[in-house]
């Protein structure tokens, strides 16, 4: 391979047009009354659905967290038992639970679930439900909880619950005891690590056992479901069950804001590299519901999509996908509209990515000394301009006919942003770089 060093400072620059994308236009359906939650992904569309009331809590697949999270959507609601710790179990006494402590999931961290509220901030081995033994690497469950069932406001089931340990391996034991029936039964059960499916979570139902919810592989991005978040009532914030997207574990999410859906097609590295700023919270975030439920608002009738918001997943086969939300129907089919394009291809060997069906790889980013621009196949490079972002030259080079690498030195730049604009003989690419 050839690398052509290239330095000149002419006065050229032309503005053009992005790559056009491929948009999928795709309907995911939760059913009437929002019965199912689907996981979905971006990369295949396909789509997985499960009742709602499938599962009612589940354990962390990551032998290094310890979640244990609810399904509050399904009615289970966790209450801390405040007259003992474990030693008490035989002696759990349900008086007065409608007071005690309780706790909800966490809409934003995924590692923070109801039963991961009350850590010991003096003791960092604590984790809310148990304490980390060091030497053998097991946490150990020293607390005790009442789980309630409700179906239509009711509570039909009342659970006492006592996490026993999580092993090295991941796998999880627990008793639990249906109180207030006939006749109590004390069970002992283990949700397998091995059972996962290599998914983020392993899912409990109190009747049926252990329960498979994830695509195999974790071959998903988004989990269309229903959740409680804290909305203003007028004197406090409450929770209150809305219909919103989830995310897997790890992805990143970049809400783009007062930008078309257009704008977002025809500049997707613009925005990206915007995005990968996330001074102040904003940009790229991993967090559990980036995407969450206020891409729509309520008219008093039907569901209006909010303007000019888009975002920017990156998602399980580490491309970078635009995501637009267009039409929601509410309870009559909980159907749910939304265009996706990929728009981003991630450089492999590198962590920096590369607009979908574009003409060259400009890397690394950010750059120090050496700027490397690199033409796809069948491309030749014909011009190469950088600029400040307000528009002003500071490094040209024209009339050239590259089909290597290209290396520009860029030591005597300062640092900051800048916009490389490459010609070549298939189109015009622009792309925001930033300098060290």
């Amino acid at each position: 391979m050839k690398i052509k060093s290239l330095f000149t400072t002419a006065a050229l620059f032309v503005f053009g047009a992005a790559n056009a994308q491929t948009v999928v236009t795709d309907t995911i359906v939760m059913g009437a009354g929002f019965a199912n939650q689907v996981f979905y992904s971006l990369q295949t569309s396909n789509k997985k659905a499960n009742p709602m009331g499938s599962w009612h809590i589940a354990h962390t697949s990551n032998t290094r967290d310890n979640c244990i999270r609810a399904n509050h959507a399904a009615g289970v609601n966790v209450y801390a038992y405040p007259k003992g710790d474990n030693s008490a179990y035989a002696n759990f006494d349900t008086t007065g639970w409608a007071k005690w402590p309780t706790f909800m999931n966490d809409i934003h961290k995924h590692e923070v679930g109801a039963f991961n509220q009350q850590l010991n901030k003096n003791n960092p081995w604590d984790f809310s439900w148990g304490v980390y033994d060091a030497g053998s690497h097991t946490v150990v469950g020293d607390s005790l909880y009442l789980i309630t069932l409700s179906s239509a406001g009711k509570v039909v089931a009342f659970i006492k619950f006592m996490p026993v340990a999580q092993y090295p391996n991941g796998d999880f034991s627990f008793r639990y005891d249906i109180v207030g029936g006939s006749k109590d039964f004390a069970l002992i059960d283990t949700l397998k690590q091995s059972a996962a499916n290599k998914g983020t979570y392993k899912y409990f139902h109190f009747t049926n056992k252990q329960v498979t919810l994830e695509p195999t592989d974790g071959n998903w991005d988004l989990n269309f479901t229903r959740y409680y978040e804290p909305r203003f009532n007028g004197t406090s914030f409450a929770p209150y069950l809305v219909v919103g997207a989830e995310s897997r574990v790890g992805s990143k999410i970049a809400k783009i804001e007062m930008v078309t859906w257009d704008d977002l097609k025809a500049s997707p590295l613009t925005y990206h590299n915007q995005a990968l700023d996330t001074t102040g919270g904003e940009g790229y975030r991993v967090d559990l519901t980036r995407i969450g439920s206020k891409w729509k608002t309520f008219n008093g009738a039907t569901y209006d999509m909010v303007q000019d918001l888009n975002y920017l997943v990156q998602s399980s086969d580490s491309n970078v996908y635009g995501v637009q939300f267009t039409n929601f129907v509410g309870l009559s089919s909980g159907r749910i509209i939304l265009n996706k394009s990929q728009l981003l291809s991630k450089l492999i060997g590198s962590t920096k990515v590369i607009a979908k069906n574009n003409q060259v790889v400009i890397y690394p980013v950010p750059a120090q000394n050496q700027l490397y621009i690199k033409p796809l196949e069948n491309i030749a490079i014909q011009t190469i301009s950088i600029r400040t972002l307000d528009g002003r030259m500071v490094k040209n080079a024209s009339n050239i006919n590259i089909t290597d690498v290209a290396l520009l030195n860029i030591s005597d730049l300062t640092a900051g942003q800048y916009i490389v604009e490459v010609k070549t003989s298939n189109g015009i690419q622009n792309q925001i770089i930033s300098k060290n």
